[in-house]
């Protein structure tokens, strides 16, 4: 399709760039959320696989987190 304000518009809608799985890298569930929140409304088959993804990731990164804290307080009990 033509349009007169972009030279093309798409049929569908580009894939999510893989850069939004860093969201939940860094920031774990909150991470997951905010990538959940921009790319549920995306038309591109692939958005909902890519939030799965991201709620696996921030879910387990979060687990591992906060699982390290009390293994990291282990050997100052023994100090």
């Amino acid at each position: 399709k033509y349009n007169s304000q972009s030279n093309f518009v798409h049929n569908m809608s580009e894939k999510p760039t893989a850069a939004w799985y860093l969201a939940p890298i860094f920031l774990g569930i909150i991470g997951s959320a905010i990538m959940w929140y921009v790319l549920k409304d995306e038309d591109h088959p692939d958005s909902p696989k890519m939030v799965k993804k991201g709620w696996v990731i921030g879910i387990v990164l979060t687990i591992i987190s906060v699982a390290w804290i009390p293994l990291m307080l282990i050997p100052m009990a023994f100090v």
